[in-house]
């Protein structure tokens, strides 16, 4: 057994003049900070910014939950808050001219959160107040990208739906589970259900494909997994929306007897001579309809006993 050890160091002496006089801080000039009180009654916009469930928020964001909590909205009155408040508020311009508002220290936005918390009714009312700035936006096709509102609701609606207790309802709307992030969707089934999600339904999809370890690498290829865990429960028709509400897709799902997630004992029973000709159908003219596991472009077939993984 070895052991290094250093030479004994010498003791580094003090000066006489520090060991003779206690060292003391210079005085500082007496100034009061403005509690979190005070500032809320001066500036109620802060609340709204509080709330809000990313570090950073789109001002025409901002200006949504301003107006689910009773607060003025308008720009002017956000910017006056903003450039009265430079110690506690920043703000930058993205190069396609979209601002962005955001508090300095963290801290700020909890302390403020707890000094007037908000209740179930306006977490409600900010839940409603997204969806009617994000759902309304064209009645198909994505609207997560239609502006910095629509961006904000793709981010945060799912906790502020879960904070409301309507997250597992919201989650039956195929335009809202296709348009919302999937890492924000998690969080917030975790945060509304903690002991368990009831099965039969696509919030359950969502846990059992984050349980299974699905990593998809874009957004797109996570709405074909919800497309296909739907195909699997024999929800075709919200599937067929889902898929509407999402954009282009690189794969989906023509159809599936797949086990749903969360469902056990006995199965109901198909028509399978039925979704034979619904595969045949699909496939006609395709060379490669006989490995069951392409059906055109861009088309995942998924047929009993083959590969579901997508190419």
């Amino acid at each position: 057994m070895a052991f290094e050890v250093d030479q004994e160091q010498e003791r580094v002496r003090l000066t006489s003049d520090l060991q003779e006089k206690a060292l003391s801080l210079p005085e500082s000039p007496e100034f009061s900070r403005p509690s979190s009180t005070e500032h809320l009654a001066h500036f109620p916009q802060l609340r709204a910014l509080a709330a809000a469930e990313t570090r950073e928020v789109p001002l025409p964001a901002w200006s949504v939950l301003c107006t689910a909590l009773g607060l003025q909205r308008a720009p002017a009155d956000l910017h006056r808050t903003v450039n009265a408040l430079p110690q506690m508020l920043s703000m930058r311009t993205d190069s396609a001219g979209a601002e962005y508002v955001r508090f300095r220290v963290e801290g700020v936005r909890h302390l403020l959160r707890a000094q007037l918390p908000l209740s179930l009714q306006e977490h409600s009312n900010i839940t409603h107040a997204l969806l009617a700035e994000s759902l309304h936006l064209g009645t198909t096709g994505p609207w997560r990208t239609q502006g910095p509102a629509a961006e904000y609701a793709f981010h945060a609606l799912p906790i502020h739906s879960a904070a409301a207790d309507m997250l597992i309802a919201l989650s039956q709307n195929p335009r809202f589970l296709a348009n919302v992030d999937r890492h924000a969707l998690v969080t917030g089934l975790k945060l509304s259900h903690p002991h368990g999600i009831p099965t039969g339904n696509p919030a359950s999809d969502v846990h059992y494909l984050e349980a299974a370890g699905v990593e998809p690498a874009t957004h797109e290829e996570w709405i074909c997994w919800l497309h296909w865990a739907s195909m699997n429960r024999g929800a075709t028709d919200f599937a067929e929306e889902l898929a509407r509400s999402a954009g282009e897709l690189p794969w989906l799902t023509r159809w599936s007897r797949w086990r749903p997630y969360g469902i056990f004992g006995p199965r109901l029973a198909r028509n399978r001579s039925r979704e034979r000709g619904r595969c045949r159908r699909q496939c006609a003219g395709n060379r490669r309809q006989r490995d069951g596991r392409r059906c055109g472009p861009r088309v995942q077939l998924v047929c009993p006993g083959k590969s579901v993984a997508p190419r």
